[in-house]
């Protein structure tokens, strides 16, 4: 071969590498469906789905998505970190390829997944209806405050801060002093008193691990831990959540849907109530 004909062979490398590059990252990709994407193998395309899993190491991420009605999925990996979580509406645009017997979405910029909701926005109703659905979702619901029991008081004085639990709620005075026993390494609080009564020993919160028997300690309570009931129309859940204040009336709901079979029902760890 000659240096003009090798010349040549190396102009059209180059054009075709840089057709590839153009077809991969600047042509606009086809939207399909999930349902559509075994039909479009070997195609660049974008999808719109639910996370519904998700994984990640310190290179990578690959979750997978759904439809709107749980009927289709498809798997999307990722050669670097995607911070998601399952219940968010993502996009993404990649390469379908076939991956064992599964299909998968092949995406190569980071610009290519583009988070449309952080959660998934839905009510209680739809949540119970179907809850193995959204499982581990972290979820957005609308719902009304029907009652609140406080189950535990987080305290603090000059020495330290301990979880305090209460068996009958609490709703007295934030700073008062508060008497019970150590049980298992745990605060259990009888009663609250504006002093420290006969019989009970006043100790500092930073002490209060090493002491046995009747103990009282002044303190301040800087946060509630709550169990709220949560209503709409005529469903219900236990919405677990912690905040310096108690919340009341119709709530923004943000947190964490999931099974406990401790109690053998459905509930919601918040993150946030407003």
């Amino acid at each position: 071969m000659g240096i003009r004909e090798l010349i040549a062979l190396n102009v059209i490398i180059i054009i075709l590498l840089a057709a590839m590059y153009v077809y991969r990252v600047e042509i606009t990709p086809e939207k399909i469906s999930i349902a559509d994407c075994p039909d479009n193998l070997g195609k660049y395309v974008s999808v719109q789905g639910i996370v519904i899993k998700y994984s990640h190491g310190e290179d990578y991420s690959f979750f997978k998505i759904s439809d709107t009605d749980f009927g289709h999925f498809v798997g999307v990996f990722a050669n670097f970190v995607v911070n998601v979580s399952a219940g968010a509406t993502v996009l993404a645009k990649g390469i379908l390829i076939k991956h064992g017997s599964a299909i998968e979405l092949q995406v190569e910029k980071r610009e290519n997944v583009k988070i449309i909701n952080n959660d998934y926005k839905t009510s209680i109703p739809v949540l119970l209806e179907n809850p193995s659905n959204y499982e581990n979702f972290k979820v957005e619901f609308y719902a009304n405050v029907s009652f609140v029991k406080v189950y535990y008081l987080n305290l603090s004085d000059s020495t330290g801060t301990v979880k305090g639990y209460v068996s009958n709620g609490y709703e007295g005075a934030r700073i008062a002093y508060f008497c019970g026993e150590t049980k298992h390494g745990k605060f259990y609080i009888d009663f609250v008193s504006d002093k420290c009564p006969l019989g009970y020993s006043l100790v500092n919160i930073s002490s209060i691990n090493g002491e046995h028997g009747r103990l009282c300690v002044h303190a301040r309570i800087y946060d509630y831990g709550m169990i709220i009931y949560a209503k709409m129309k005529n469903y219900s859940i236990r919405v677990y959540y912690s905040s310096p204040t108690v919340p009341s009336g119709t709530v923004d709901i943000v947190g964490i849907f999931k099974y406990e079979p401790s109690m053998g029902e459905y509930v919601v760890y918040a993150r946030n109530v407003k």
